[in-house]
This record gives structure tokens, C-alpha cells and sequence, in this order.
């Protein structure tokens, strides 16, 4: 044992060869300026007031004063971490005596376990070194020596990203190897950052973040729900088994991405090679992603993007810009996605039951669900939404039963043919019900905007809100309510030639009004005063005859609350 007395006025060396050696002194032993260096077989201690190394040994604490000064400072600037927050921490004012113990690999670490707490960034030496990550999610990178990293609790990531050379990485053996010969030893570490060179890459049984940066890289995923960022270069993506996913949002430009030919073009470089991944997250830039017949998970990001999801049953998401998504065949999931719905979004359905949803935010948005049993939701803008296809002509298409919600906003709703379902939100909407037996109502608790809902061929159910609604049947055997009771507003109820036998529930004289277009007989004019004539009541209730197997029964009433006032010809 060698023991070090008062403060040395020029650097000092020891050498004592094979042995176990103790330094020992207070704060000023060590200090600014000052290098005491020892050497034996397995360690070594440098401090030159700007790092404190034991590559292969091990510190073992016997009397600290404090760690302190979390942002910089003398006399020491770094200890191989970063602190308990985002900050460098650094040791200032010590007291200390360190043994070193010729261990292949340290068993304990204090100054570093003391310090590394949260989520950390660790850069290694040159020297072998022994880094723990602890709590928190820690990129750690090892350096240029042979070391051991341990990643602790939390979704820890080795990188490789200032390396030299192309480095070969597998989280499954817990080894890493650069072209320079150095082999690395880790554990519990959950991901890997590759070099700026051609790297390989392998993943474990766990989930994985796998980021190969730039070079041509090869990347396995293996197994577990990995995900996969081939970075510049032309790359190999492999995701094994589990539910795996290539992301692009580092790419300086938009990725085109081809599932149908299992390749990926435009991105920084084109080239890269898709087995086994099952989602495509893009960039921030504008993408064309294109499914194939598999179920492929699309996200867009920012940009104006556009998802096509092909066969199989698709999830796309388009974030933000002006993005437009294409279902095709299958039971599709479509959604504006993240973001604040900056952008108008045009969102096709295609073939299958689909479930279409406008962002909350967006500002303006085009639907149209396609054939297929379709549940669409519009957005807080003024959404244009067709229950089934658009045809080249402007007119819709299809027979599919749509459950449509137009959301907020003053929205224009086709819901084509099939019993459809629509109900109306806050704004003011248009809703053309189409063929088929539909359902279309006002949500009670939205607001008091106006609404024209038309229900056209079929036996229709037409439901007013709070607001001065126009309401028309069609033709069919309609029932139509003017909605909220209270309500001060008045709604007008349209009737024409072959609007068949309709019901109004709840008929205001005096506040609502009868339009009724003047050939409703047949006749070609008819004025209030005959339209007033034609009332009777059968079995106590009021009822209008307008000839030709027309009526309209109103529950509650009888002929006799109607004056001219509630009539309107057109």
C-alpha cells in the first residue's frame, strides 16, 4: 500500500506492478491541475481535472463529502454520464479514498450509480470501461475500449453512431463487435443505433428499437414487436416474427413504400427491402405508401401523404397536411390520424365495412364510404360525406347500410343507397339520405344550427334538433319529428307528388309550417285554402288527404288546430 501526503505541487506517478494499491488523501490530493497516475495489470486511474477513469477496475467507496454542482464545474467535468436529469454532472469537492481490486470486470461503481437515476446519455472512454445505465430509458455509448454496459431498468439503447467503422450488433448474444477488433459485453439493453457505415443489427426475443443510420445496414428484428429505422443507405429490414414496423421518421424527404413489391424508393436512398414487417410508419415529409394483400398498418405523419391500403383489412392514419387514404377491398380502419387536423384530407372506403373517422380538428374534410356496411364520424370543419362510392359523374353509388356521424361543422352528407343511419352534430348540415329505409337525426344536445334532411326512396325516419330545420321525406312512408319540444325554432316539413304515407309526431300549428308543392295532386296548382279543405280527422286524429295515396297523419291533433298560417305552397 502507498500511501500520498499534502498536496503535490507537480504531477506524481506510481507504479507498483501485480498489486492491489490504495490512494488515499483528502480533497486536495486530487485536485485541478494535478495527474496521479497508477499502474498494474488490470487498472488505471487518470485525472488530468477533466476525467476520472478505472477502465477495468473497480471504485469502492470509503468516505464521500457530496456530488454536487449538477451543471458544471471544477475540478472535475464528467464521470462517464450524465446526471439524474438532462444536465452533466460532475463531482466537486471530494473527499475520498479509492481501492482498486484487479477485477475483469468491476462489481461496483458508486460514482456512477450515485449519479445515473433518470434517462441518460452515456459516452464511454477509450479505455475498457464498465458503464451502468440504472433506472431510466439511457443511451449509452461505449466508446472505443472493450466494455461491459449494463442497461438496468427501462428501454435501453446501445449506440454505435460516432463509431469509425461498420459495427456487428446482437442483443440476443449480448455482444458487439466493431471492424476494429473491440468487442463489447451488455445486458439488459432493449435496443441499437448502428454506425455510419454498413452495420448488422439483431434484435432478442423482446421488443426492439433497431436503427441502423447511415450506410447500407441489415437489420433483423427477430422476435417480439420490434421497430425497425433503416436510416440513409440501401437497407435490408427484416421484422421476424411479431407485429413488426419500419419507421422513416428520420428521413430528410418523403418515402415512397411499396408492400405490394416488398420494397421501399424515394426515401434518402432508394432501395431499401422489406420481410416480415407488417406496419409503415412515414416521414414528416409527403409519402406514398401502398399496401399489398396482406392487413398493412399505415401512419403518415406530417405531410401531405398519400396511404393506399389495397387488399386485406387496412389500418391508415394520415396525421397532419392534406392527406388522402384509399380503403380498397376489406374491412379498413381510415382516420385523420395525430396532429391538429391541419390540411383538408379526402378519405375513400372502398370495397368492405368500414370504419372512416374525421379528425376532431380538421378543417375540411371529404368522405365517401364506398360499398359495404360503413361507420364514418366527420370533424369539427365542413365535411363532404358520401355513404357509398363517388362516381366520375359526381353521383354516389352503392347499396351498403352506413352508420354516418357528421360531428361538428356544417357538413354535406350522401348516404347513398342501404338503411343508413346519419346522425347530425353541431353544425349546420346537409343529409340526402338516399335509397333504402334510413334513420337521420339531430343529436339532442348539439346545437342550434338548421339542417336540411332529405330521406328520398324508402320508409324513412327523419328527427329535427333545436335549430329551423327543413325536412323531407321523400317519397315512402315517412315518419318525421321537428324534434326538441321546447324548442322556439320553426322547422318546415316538405311534402311533393308520390311522398306517400308519412306521420309527424309533433306538429306545432302556429310554429311549424306544411311546404307543399302545388302538383302534389297531380293537378299542377292547388292553393292553402284547398290544402286546409282536404284535412279530416280518422279515428280522432288529423289527418291530410292529398289524393293519389298520399297523407300526412299527425299524432296528437286534430283538423281542426290547422289554419292557412301553417301552409306554404311552393
Amino acid at each position: 500500500m502507498v500511501q500520498i501526503k499534502g498536496r503535490p505541487d507537480a504531477p506524481l506517478s506510481l507504479d507498483q506492478a501485480w498489486l492491489d494499491d490504495v490512494i488515499s488523501r483528502a480533497a486536495n490530493a486530487i485536485s485541478s491541475g494535478s495527474t496521479i497516475s497508477f499502474f498494474d495489470r488490470f487498472s488505471q486511474i487518470t485525472n488530468n481535472s477533466s476525467r476520472l477513469f478505472a477502465p477495468d477496475g473497480v471504485f469502492t467507496e470509503t468516505g464521500w463529502t457530496r456530488v454536487s454542482n449538477p451543471r458544471g464545474g471544477a475540478p472535475f467535468e464528467t464521470i462517464h454520464s450524465i446526471g439524474a436529469s438532462y444536465d452533466t454532472t460532475t463531482l466537486y469537492s471530494l473527499s475520498i479514498a479509492i481501492s482498486i481490486s484487479a477485477l475483469p470486470y468491476p462489481s461496483t461503481y458508486p460514482a456512477i450509480s450515485q449519479l445515473m437515476l433518470g434517462d441518460d446519455a452515456v459516452i464511454g472512454t477509450s479505455f475498457d470501461d464498465y458503464i451502468p445505465g440504472y433506472a431510466g430509458n439511457d443511451l449509452i455509448a461505449p466508446g472505443l475500449g472493450s466494455d461491459l454496459v449494463h442497461g438496468g431498468p427501462g428501454l435501453d439503447r446501445i449506440s454505435y453512431a460516432d463509431a469509425a467503422a461498420g459495427v456487428s450488433v446482437s442483443l440476443a448474444s449480448g455482444y458487439a463487435f466493431d471492424w476494429g477488433g473491440m468487442i463489447d459485453r451488455f445486458i439488459e439493453i432493449e435496443g441499437a443505433v448502428g454506425s455510419a457505415f454498413a452495420d448488422l443489427i439483431g434484435g432478442d426475443d423482446a421488443a426492439n428499437i433497431l436503427e441502423g443510420g447511415a450506410g447500407d445496414d441489415q437489420i433483423f428484428g427477430w422476435q417480439g414487436d420490434d421497430i425497425l429505422i433503416g436510416g440513409t443507405g440501401i437497407d435490408w429490414l427484416d421484422g421476424g416474427d411479431g407485429v413488426d414496423t419500419v419507421s422513416y421518421e428520420t428521413a430528410s424527404v418523403g418515402a415512397v413504400v411499396r408492400f405490394d413489391l416488398g420494397i421501399e424508393a424515394g426515401t434518402d436512398a432508394d432501395g431499401d427491402t422489406f420481410v416480415s414487417i407488417e406496419r409503415v410508419r412515414g416521414s414528416n415529409f409527403a409519402d406514398l405508401l401502398i399496401g399489398g394483400a396482406g392487413d398493412d398498418f399505415f401512419a403518415g405523419l406530417d405531410g401531405d401523404d398519400i396511404l393506399i391500403g389495397s387488399d386485406g383489412n387496412d389500418h391508415l392514419a394520415g396525421g397532419n397536411g392534406s392527406d388522402t387514404l384509399y380503403g380498397g377491398a376489406g374491412d379498413d380502419i381510415l382516420y385523420e390520424g395525430d396532429g391538429y387536423g391541419i390540411g383538408r384530407d379526402m378519405l375513400f372506403g372502398g370495397a368492405g365495412n368500414d370504419q372512416i373517422t374525421a379528425h376532431p380538428y380538421s378543417s375540411n374534410t371529404f368522405i365517401a364510404g364506398g360499398s359495404g356496411n360503413d361507420v364514418i364520424v366527420g370533424g369539427i370543419g365542413p365535411d363532404t360525406i358520401y355513404g357509398d362510392d363517388v362516381l366520375p359523374d359526381g353521383q354516389s353509388g352503392g347499396s351498403g347500410d352506413d352508420l354516418i356521424d357528421t360531428g361538428q361543422g356544417d357538413n354535406t352528407v350522401y348516404a347513398g343507397g342501404g338503411n343508413d343511419q346519419i346522425t347530425c352534430g353541431q353544425g349546420t348540415d346537409t343529409v340526402y339520405g338516399g335509397d333504402g329505409d334510413d334513420v337521420i337525426i339531430e343529436d339532442q344536445f348539439g346545437g342550434s344550427s338548421s339542417n336540411i334532411l332529405m330521406g328520398d326512396a324508402g320508409n324513412d325516419r327523419i328527427g329535427g334538433g333545436v335549430g329551423a330545420d327543413y325536412i323531407d321525406g321523400g317519397t315512402g312512408d315517412d315518419t318525421l319529428a321537428a324534434g326538441t319540444e321546447y324548442s322556439p325554432a320553426s322547422d318546415w316539413f316538405v311534402f311533393r307528388s308520390g311522398s306517400g304515407r308519412d306521420t309527424i309526431l309533433d306538429f306545432r300549428p302556429g310554429s311549424d309550417h306544411l311546404a307543399i308543392f302545388a302538383d302534389v295532386n297531380g293537378t299542377g296548382w292547388m292553393t292553402e285554402a284547398d290544402i286546409l279543405a282536404a284535412f279530416h280527422d280518422v279515428g280522432g286524429v288529423a289527418t291530410l288527404d292529398l289524393t293519389g295515396g298520399n297523407t300526412i297523419t299527425f299524432i296528437g291533433l286534430q283538423s281542426t288546430a290547422f289554419t292557412v298560417a301553417d301552409i306554404l305552397i311552393l
